[in-house]
């Protein structure tokens, strides 16, 4: 089944072509507002989580065509139905069809499921000689609704929805790193050990009740009695051997959790990813750890590592050990990750970029 195409009349998609600045060019404008619809870059796909945190999926989609009129919905409710999206996807890109944006509503899940797709179609036909160019790499918009939301506000999309929505077409694109994991994309963390217990405890519907306080609420009782274990770290082919009770390999400053911060330095389109070893003693110790990171201060805390991965990671000795990438569980004796500089475009703000949005 063919894209549904969004162009109004009298719009050929030659005139859609987006100028150098990532913005449709001002003809193409034209065509649209006459027809009485906001122009979005090419075709949209919209992906919506229907159970996603404490938003209404109806009114996105809602939102969505009453400003963009008619685009191809995709509800998953299952890691199937993301692999079944990611086909295609994959599909219509290799006719030379599919979408130039494809927007994820949701939480951080749903734009990390979204985000593997796009980043394993651009990864296959790239490399490719039937490729069709310009059709590879579709950017990815958020409309924020999950609980949590931590690479949407570190991007700076918080406002509202109709705000979130004016980006698809309003906002500019941002090439972000990305760590690959067996074959996933992930755009937030990983996290292994005690931190990472808390996030698979939390059940939907406390998502749904509490908000982010689920994920606080569920974190205290692992700041009580923390469990120190020992890994090997290879990191860019150096070997390194410690003792932890949480590790956590993140391409965000935030850690999901209020003002909470990994550190002020670290951002998901420095080309590099940051590896936070902790070590925790009790109860304290934990909350001293909680007050360094609103303070921003992590990075001269006792029983805080700080490590650069600039190309790959292999974390070793994790067998039945708690861990979670992206808000997915997932388990191994060993997890090896790497790292994909700049590796996918996002609408965002402009004031992100530092530019004048008019």
């Amino acid at each position: 089944m063919p894209s549904i195409e969004l162009l109004p009349p009298g719009v050929t998609p030659e005139s859609t072509l987006l100028a150098p600045d990532g913005v449709p060019r001002p003809e193409a404008h034209a065509g649209a507002a006459e027809a009485g619809l906001d122009l979005v870059p090419y075709r949209l796909w919209a992906v919506v989580n229907p159970g996603a945190g404490t938003a209404e999926p109806a009114m996105a989609v809602a939102k969505l065509k009453e400003r963009y009129g008619d685009f191809t919905l995709f509800e998953p409710r299952s890691g199937a139905d993301f692999d079944a999206f990611a086909e295609r996807l994959e599909s219509e890109l290799r006719q030379g069809d599919g979408p130039d944006c494809v927007v994820a509503a949701g939480g951080d899940g749903t734009v990390s499921g979204v985000a593997s797709a796009l980043w394993r179609t651009k990864k296959k036909l790239s490399s490719e000689e039937e490729a069709v160019p310009g059709r590879m790499a579709p950017r990815l918009a958020i409309l924020p609704m999950g609980t949590a939301n931590v690479l949407a506000r570190e991007l700076g999309i918080t406002g509202t929805l109709d705000e979130s929505c004016e980006l698809i077409r309003g906002g500019r694109s941002r090439a972000l790193d990305v760590i690959e994991y067996e074959d996933r994309a992930l755009l937030c963390r990983f996290v292994l050990g005690d931190l990472a217990r808390p996030g698979s405890r939390t059940s939907s519907a406390e998502k749904q009740r509490l908000g982010p306080v689920a994920y606080g609420l569920n974190a205290l009782s692992e700041l009580v009695e923390p469990q120190v274990r020992r890994y090997e770290l290879e990191i860019d082919g150096e070997r390194i051997q410690c003792e932890a009770s949480s590790l956590v390999l993140t391409n965000l400053a935030r850690t999901g959790l209020g003002e909470l911060c990994w550190g002020s330095s670290i951002s998901p389109h420095d080309g590099e990813l940051n590896l936070i070893v902790i070590r925790s003693e009790g109860l304290l110790d934990n909350l001293s750890k909680l007050w360094s990171s609103v303070l921003e201060a992590l990075e001269g805390e006792p029983g805080i590592e700080h490590h650069i991965v600039r190309e790959r990671l292999v974390i070793r000795g994790s067998e039945g050990v708690a861990a979670v990438a992206d808000g997915e569980e997932v388990s191994a004796a060993s997890h090896r990750f790497e790292l994909r500089p700049t590796a996918l475009e996002v609408m965002v703000p402009h004031e992100i970029l530092g530019l004048d949005p008019s």
